[in-house]
C-alpha cells in the first residue's frame, strides 16, 4: 500500500529526484528543480503542499507548501503522518490531487517577491537545509 493511494509508479520517480538531490548534493552540486509530482491540498482550506521528492526509508517528502490565505511559502519536508494528521475547516483531512498536471518548476510556484526559492535552488550543497 502506497501513502495516499499514490501511483507506485509516481513514488518511483520522487524517489529517483530525491536520489539525484542527494547524490549532487555529496559532489557539492545546487540541488535540481524538480517538477512537482504530487499535489496535497485540504478541502475548504487554503493550504497546499507541491512535493517533487520522495524517500520510503523514513516516509518523507520534500517540496513546497504554502498557504495562499496568508502568502507564505515554505520549502522543506513533510512526513506521511504530519500530513494524515493535518486536518482543516470542519475537520477535513488532506487529500491527494490525482488530477495535478505540473507544468512548471517547483521554483516558479514559490512567491516571486521573496526570491527564497531563488537563493535555495542555487545554493552550494554545504548550505542547504
Amino acid at each position: 500500500m502506497t501513502p495516499f493511494n499514490i501511483p507506485a509508479a509516481l513514488l518511483a520517480v520522487m524517489e529517483r529526484n530525491a536520489l539525484a538531490n542527494a547524490i549532487g548534493l555529496d559532489l557539492g552540486q545546487a540541488p535540481f528543480d524538480h517538477q512537482p509530482l504530487i499535489r496535497f491540498h485540504v478541502p475548504l482550506h487554503d493550504a497546499q503542499w507541491l512535493l517533487t521528492e520522495y524517500n520510503p526509508d523514513t516516509q518523507t517528502f520534500f517540496g513546497l507548501v504554502y498557504c495562499t490565505e496568508h502568502h507564505e511559502h515554505t520549502l522543506g519536508h513533510v512526513t506521511v503522518a504530519r500530513l494524515a494528521a493535518i486536518r482543516g475547516f470542519a475537520r477535513t483531512p488532506v487529500e491527494y490531487d490525482a488530477e495535478f498536471r505540473p507544468d512548471r518548476p517547483l521554483s516558479s510556484y514559490c512567491d516571486p517577491d521573496d526570491g527564497y526559492a531563488e537563493e535555495y535552488f542555487r545554493r552550494p550543497a554545504h548550505t542547504r537545509s
